[in-house]
């Protein structure tokens, strides 16, 4: 994987903490401890960002960043023990404040919507989690319920993208798995993930589901897979290659990817396959002079943020060798007339994938292009 620096940018007045891109229109929104957002403008040219707008509104740092997945809203949390819902005016330049939520007694770490249904959650240093209602045109949320950890330090949370399913990870190195119920009135404890050394700062589900990851102060990452009541759930993969703590993961949209961000001030990409069996790290990204708090990929663009305790967030252009399209071709056709037990009765579109695993050619788009040409 080859990766260079766009642009570095500058403006926050102390280190970013979280960054994040707009699911389907070419905007960025970064937020720092300086008690500011900034919305972000990403050119489809030349792929470099210009700042837009700088919100103020919240009296704290602002800790956390997130886009709602389809409507035009965000949301920030912050040191000011209170979450804001933003809407993005129609030119996705501007942004007002349309909602305070209140009831935190302590900073709000973390803030995360869920992909189909209409909540958002968010924990805080008060050692609790809350689950908000959000209205119909999601600029507005109504408390429903709140959960108490007892003497543990929340330290993030994600929503699992289909159902109601929420991951939480703490100071006492663990994960848990909560299900809501329907009308959001209760939640109920399932499960216990264990396998960290020391704190847990950051949690995601990939885009289908079916993977957990977990990054730690323990200097790994750790893949989790869940069975299918959520009663349970194993580590399949443990990641190393940080020098220090972990402070944020991100999956690309397809899955086939994975950030990390670390106290070492490098961030590293890894390349996962179809059943997580082979996952190496492909790119170190180096830049920053400080750790990274926050990472993302861009959905629209073969491009990813990072944003430092060095107050600048980098925009990284990543891109990979070009295929090597006779050498597919030749191994495909090797393969597909090999006497290997049960290799000729698979369907094309099988072998090609297999064959595509074998040059490390996990995205979609490529596996479409590759079967277009040799099939």
């Amino acid at each position: 994987m080859n990766t260079d620096i766009i642009s570095v940018l500058h403006g926050h007045g102390c280190w970013i903490c979280s960054v994040t891109f707009h699911p389907s229109v070419p905007i960025m929104i970064t937020c720092s401890i300086d008690g500011t957002a900034k919305i972000w403008l990403i050119d489809p040219d030349d792929l470099s960002a210009e700042c837009t707008s700088t919100l103020d509104g919240h009296i704290g740092g602002i800790l956390c960043v997130t886009f709602h997945p389809t409507a035009p809203v965000f949301a920030t949390s912050s040191c000011d023990n209170t979450t804001k819902l933003w809407k993005l005016s129609a030119d996705y330049c501007l942004a007002e404040c349309t909602d305070t939520l209140y009831g935190h007694t302590e900073s709000v770490f973390s803030v995360a919507f869920h992909q189909i249904y209409s909540i958002v959650a968010t924990n805080s240093y008060d050692k609790t989690v809350k689950i908000w209602k959000l209205n119909d045109d999601y600029t507005m949320a109504t408390h429903m319920l709140t959960l108490l950890e007892n003497d543990d330090f929340i330290l993030s949370l994600a929503f699992h993208p289909f159902d109601l399913i929420l991951a939480t990870c703490s100071n006492n190195n663990i994960i848990k798995i909560w299900k809501l119920e329907s009308d959001y009135s209760s939640i109920i404890y399932k499960t216990t993930l264990v396998g960290h050394t020391d704190f847990i700062l950051s949690i995601i589900f990939n885009s289908t589901g079916d993977i957990l990851a977990s990054g730690s102060y323990d200097k790994t990452v750790k893949l989790w897979r869940l069975n299918e009541d959520y009663t349970n759930g194993k580590c399949i993969r443990t990641l190393h290659g940080h020098t220090n703590y972990i402070l944020s993961i991100a999956f690309n949209s397809s899955g086939s990817m994975l950030a990390t961000g670390g106290y070492d001030n490098t961030a590293k990409l890894w390349e996962l396959n179809f059943d997580f069996t082979d996952i190496e790290c492909i790119a170190t990204l180096r830049g920053h002079t400080s750790w990274i708090c926050s990472i993302a990929f861009c959905p629209l663009f073969p491009i990813m943020a990072s944003g430092s305790y060095d107050g600048t967030t980098i925009l990284w252009k990543l891109s990979r060798p070009k295929i090597k399209f006779d050498d597919l071709l030749n191994f495909y056709r090797i393969f597909r007339k090999s006497s290997i037990k049960n290799v000729q009765k698979l369907p094309n579109d099988i072998i090609l994938k297999i064959c595509m695993h074998r040059f490390k050619i996990y995205d979609h788009n490529d596996i479409e292009k590759c079967y277009n040409s040799f099939v």
